[in-house]
């Protein structure tokens, strides 16, 4: 039976090189992976700002109380159960879009010395700045060309359609959902996707979403009457699209992301030669993400209080599809309880701020004790790639002090537990740049998006990585959807035949 992924786990990057140098094309021998991935290139994970990672005074300091400091913080970085926190206006499948994106423009591949980091121990040193390049690599392009939906398992006929899987019997059906609405699954027991990347398959949402991708291909073919790779140009540009135009414009500062647009990228150019992923990006300011999610949501009308733990275990990755080979007939999901279809009766995404569900608290994955804290993670790993402080990125980067966070700001709409953690090593004058961030969302933005600095890195390197996709819609003047000049991820599920069922 084929290896089970771990949520979250580093591809061990000595297997990888060992691979990629004798000519494989695909790395299901190495754990962390399923059959049918690709290595599509070995991508450098680089600063974007260098010069602040050089000078020991705009990182985090190197000892115990800040470890212990940073371990306590992540403790009691949770939302207060029995406190009412409203949610924010944007609509929950964007949470589960940022997840996809992650996952299509980034995947860890680690030495040991990353992979075994200590993080249980009271102290240990941070990887220096100058190995991380060369221990920490992409496997995925790093482009917006959708490597985890063509990269890991195209058809092998480029004029075939991608394969839906079907799902499994349930005395309940969701009405207008036929039986093709489950991932393409691994025939050998282990409930495995055959999908370019196994991470889509880790919670019942973003399979979902994976599946509606595939729909989408699928229906611009038919639709349109074309071949496999003209739908994939056409289905690439419109993901571009809703990227920029849909979901930055949601999460960041309209102004940040539109002046991008009008006047170019300032902070990150990679150039052919120096192509990278800014490690401040996805260990930091892309993690937003995660104070996003929501403890239980209404998926569907058989399952209208399913909390995380049900959506982990009915999916292939991370559970065991309640022990049915594929998705059960009644967790399809129903789309306009995610998206406003009609009116505003959908799950929205929580606030963005310095909480995250208390059901994240306890995310299995790879190793025991500290890796059960999700923002004990991030906070440990921020640490360990000598990521600079959010003082220093903001001194860096916003032109006006008046944007920048003081050490009251940090303090302000933090918990108690939050502030005795922050007070205890100096952390609200030296702070980590994802808990910045975060409170920057929630101090400046009042937890509706983004706040400036957030902003910047996040469409900074979105929108310079979509410069350099395949087919960007970027380097084409004046290109518009030509499926709908108000195109959007609602759009996309209409158009994959995946929206509301019609009352008769």
């Amino acid at each position: 039976m084929t290896a089970r992924p771990t949520h979250g786990g580093f591809i061990r990057l000595e297997d990888l090189i060992h691979l990629h140098d004798n000519g494989a094309d695909n790395f299901e021998s190495v754990g962390e992976a399923a059959p049918g991935e690709c290595v599509v290139n070995l991508n450098a994970y680089d600063y974007l700002f260098k010069d602040l990672v050089a000078n020991p005074d705009n990182l985090l300091d190197n000892t115990p109380e800040v470890i212990k400091a940073l371990k306590d913080l992540g403790l009691a970085m949770k939302e207060n159960a029995d406190a009412f926190e409203p949610d924010s206006e944007i609509p929950a499948a964007y949470t589960y879009l940022g997840q996809f994106i992650d996952h299509d423009i980034s995947r860890d591949a680690a030495s040991d010395d990353i992979r075994r980091a200590p993080f249980d121990t009271t102290w240990f040193e941070p990887i220096p700045s100058g190995r991380l390049r060369t221990e920490l690599k992409n496997v995925r392009s790093g482009t917006f060309d959708l490597d985890s939906v063509y990269g890991g398992n195209p058809p092998l006929d480029k004029h075939e359609m991608f394969e839906i899987g079907e799902v499994s019997y349930a005395i309940q059906q969701i009405p207008g959902k036929d039986i093709r609405n489950d991932l393409p699954r691994i025939p050998d027991g282990s409930r495995l996707a055959a999908i370019g990347d196994s991470r889509n398959d880790e919670n019942t949402i973003i399979a979902q979403l994976h599946v509606a991708m595939l729909k989408f291909h699928n229906a611009v073919m038919q639709k349109l009457n074309i071949g496999f790779k003209e739908a994939q140009k056409i289905v690439r540009q419109h993901y571009q699209w809703i990227v920029i135009h849909d979901f930055l414009k949601k999460i960041c500062d309209t102004e940040v992301v539109n002046d991008i647009l009008l006047n170019g990228n300032k902070l990150y150019k990679p150039t052919d030669d120096n192509f990278f992923m800014p490690v401040e990006f996805s260990a930091a300011a892309y993690r937003f993400g995660h104070s996003m999610v929501r403890e239980s949501y209404n998926f569907n009308r058989a399952h209208e209080g399913s909390n995380l733990a049900q959506l982990f275990r009915f999916s292939g990755s991370s559970g065991d599809l309640g022990g049915m080979p594929t998705l059960q007939r009644d967790w399809i999901i129903e789309w306009d309880r995610f998206l406003p279809f009609s009116g505003d009766n959908h799950n929205r995404a929580r606030k963005v701020n310095t909480r995250l569900s208390g059901a994240l608290q306890h995310l299995a994955g790879p190793g025991i004790g500290v890796f059960q804290i999700l923002a004990k993670i991030n906070l440990l790993r921020g640490y360990l790639f000598s990521l600079p402080t959010g003082q220093a990125v903001a001194r860096a980067v916003l032109e006006n002090e008046e944007d920048m966070l003081s050490s009251e700001d940090i303090l302000e709409n933090a918990t108690a537990a939050e502030k005795s953690a922050l007070i205890s090593a100096g952390l609200q004058c030296k702070t980590p740049l994802w808990y910045y961030i975060l409170a920057e969302a929630s101090w400046k933005a009042k937890g509706a998006h983004l706040g400036k600095l957030g902003s910047k890195i996040v469409a900074e390197t979105i929108i310079g990585l979509i410069r350099r996709s395949t087919d960007s819609i970027l380097n084409e003047e004046n290109w518009k959807p030509s499926l709908g000049e108000d195109f959007n991820l609602q759009q996309l599920i209409i158009f994959s035949d995946l929206g509301p069922a019609k009352v008769a």
